[in-house]
């Protein structure tokens, strides 16, 4: 049944025979489930759980309608595992007609119990006060309501301990994610959107999966800048956050751009048109946020990853900030065959640390360069060469055209660790 004749079906039978909309929507749900019919209005889980409540109400219908907001939620947003940052955005934004974080607490507990989600249990009370049983508070809360609730032990949450924090901005195709995870203790995402990171084929299908889901310039709301706003709403604490890594959309800044020049479709100044205003308020909420942190604490390190011919280098405002920056080939930190140059702009104590490494070093990963031959691979191979396009084996185009070897972040990460630790040993010292 199409979407017309299932419109004219849902007039008619809600036309003075007794059926109210949502008892229909409730039955049409059930015969789906039953295999008895097909249609879009009914495709989907959410859309079937969405009707099946109206058959429903008092506790059963609020419990419902909590599950499917906490489930939607993190079908859109994670790959079964929600971190500390996924926790408190639900517990922030799900409360529905409970009005209470409660209510999307108990959802949670529920499911983990289930054995439907794993979680990074960081919840915290007010103050950032630790809540050792808050899964127990949460469901004799729901079991007040009038819930349904699992009769089960439940654990208790881990002590709490500090840790070093970077916050990551563009989380692109997880490249960075992974190298910053063996420097920091935790790092904390976020990216307008989700990448598809594994090819057609692979199984599963695989999407990143930023901790935090939005723009740049969203979380510049916040009177301590992005980064500030960040760690609060992952539940870090204050003087947690050690580093800032940005990697703003290069879309618009690409030097492949220049192909496009007086096409429609061009962007940016390689295409002969200048930046848009929403590339532009991203690239200033990041550089704004480092500012911020900076000044709250000045031991806070960064680093700014671009393609190296990316247009972002000639942004008055990127100059006046940041200065030139530091070109590095990706090949040298190995994971990418091709010969891709990137600028990092580094803190300064992080760029006196930091040691780039040339691909013909022998500490380089890249075998090509220190063989002195062609790379097997590039981003355009001329007619005729035995290039290959880039690839990574089991990942999508994207990710290889894009993603940053992970042990280039790693590395950067590392530097910006230890200097982050020297500024602070040498401010205690100073007030000491």
């Amino acid at each position: 049944m199409n979407k017309a004749e299932m419109s004219a079906f849902r007039k008619d039978a809600t036309t003075r025979t007794g059926w109210s909309a949502k008892r229909l929507d409730a039955w049409l749900a059930r015969i789906t489930l039953d295999k008895r019919l097909r249609t879009p209005a009914t495709a989907t889980t959410a859309k079937r759980e969405a009707m099946l409540e109206g058959d429903l109400q008092g506790p059963e219908a609020e419990q419902a309608a909590m599950m499917r907001r906490v489930r939607k939620y993190l079908a859109d947003n994670t790959e079964g595992h929600a971190s500390a940052s996924h926790v408190n955005t639900m517990r922030a934004n799900l409360r529905g007609q409970t009005n209470s974080k409660k209510g999307v607490e108990a959802a949670l507990a529920i499911l983990e119990h289930s054995g439907k989600l794993t979680m990074e249990d960081r919840v915290r009370g007010r103050g950032g006060h630790e809540r050792g049983e808050w899964r127990k508070e949460a469901l004799e809360w729901a079991k007040r309501r009038g819930w349904a609730t699992p009769a089960v032990t439940l654990s208790q949450q881990a002590p709490i301990h500090r840790e070093t924090l970077v916050v990551e901005f563009g989380t692109g195709w997880e490249g960075a994610t992974e190298g910053l995870k063996g420097a920091f203790d935790r790092v904390i995402s976020m990216d307008a959107e989700r990448q598809t990171l594994r090819a057609k084929g692979g199984t599963p299908t695989l999407q990143s999966v930023p901790d935090l889901l939005g723009k740049f310039q969203d979380a510049a709301a916040h009177p301590g800048g992005a980064a500030a706003w960040a760690v609060q709403r992952s539940g870090g604490l204050q003087g947690e956050l050690a580093a800032i890594w940005g990697s703003p959309s290069c879309v618009e800044g690409s030097g492949a751009q220049a192909m496009n020049k007086g096409k429609e479709g061009g962007a940016g100044p390689h295409a002969g048109k200048a930046f848009s205003a929403v590339h532009d308020d991203g690239v200033n909420a990041l550089l704004e946020g480092i500012t911020k942190a900076r000044l709250a604490d000045p031991t806070v390190q960064y680093c700014i990853e671009q393609p190296a011919t990316s247009a972002m280098k000639d942004m008055p405002e990127v100059i006046r900030t940041l200065g030139e920056g530091v070109k590095v080939y990706g090949c040298a930190w190995g994971e990418r065959k091709s010969l891709k140059p990137y600028r990092l702009w580094l803190s300064p104590a992080t760029a006196e640390i930091f040691q780039p490494i040339h691909p013909a070093s022998p500490l380089s990963r890249c075998e090509e360069c220190k063989a002195g031959v062609v790379h097997t691979q590039a981003m355009m191979p001329a007619e005729g060469s035995t290039q290959e396009r880039v690839r990574l084996p089991g990942m999508t185009v994207g990710a290889a055209r894009n993603r940053v070897p992970p042990r280039l972040a790693e590395h950067v990460g590392l530097a910006m660790r230890m200097a982050c630790v020297m500024a602070r040993e040498a401010r205690r010292d100073a007030s000491s």
